[in-house]
């Protein structure tokens, strides 16, 4: 055995003696995982067909990427770019749209904000430590019932929206 074959034998022992461990963040920090994502669009799509709602329903991640999307038979198209929107906002700013939406009626300088709808219907999505996971936007019925669409879908994956 020569020295170069030593020591990379050495190396491998000691990886398998000492396996490297992904940092603390990235073990730690709770993220949505597409699995969750489907399980929000599925529960908003049933309380849509339930209520004879046809929407569009956009999850985002928490660096405001396009996670998931379904466009139900019937949304206009608006009702997609708002969604997307809604969801995008939620995600960015952590916040629901509604805050937004009531902020701007006091001062419509919000609604030249980059990825700002401007009306109900986008919720944050929160692990149950309060960690900020994504966004979920919701269009095609009015404000409060998007936003009812968009919780259930929430609370179907057993995360949390803010509620205040």
């Amino acid at each position: 055995m020569n020295v170069k074959t030593g020591y990379l034998t050495l190396l491998g022992a000691l990886h398998l003696l000492f396996p490297m461990q992904p940092s603390y963040a990235q073990s730690m920090r709770p993220t949505l995982d597409s699995d969750a994502a489907q399980t929000i669009i599925e529960a908003c799509k049933r309380k849509a067909l339930e209520n004879d709602w046809k929407m569009a329903i956009a999850i985002y991640d928490d660096r405001a990427t396009l996670l998931a999307f379904l466009r139900m038979d019937g949304v206009k198209t608006g009702n997609v770019r708002i969604a997307l929107l809604k969801a995008e906002a939620a995600a960015s700013y952590g916040r629901p749209t509604k805050l937004w939406a009531e902020r701007a009626e006091k001062n419509p300088a919000y609604l030249g904000l980059p990825a700002f709808p401007g009306f109900g219907g986008g919720e944050a999505i929160f692990a149950s430590d309060g960690t900020l996971l994504g966004g979920v936007g919701v269009s095609g019925s009015s404000d409060s019932n998007d936003a009812a669409c968009a919780q259930a879908g929430i609370l179907a994956a057993e995360l949390q929206f803010q509620t205040n």
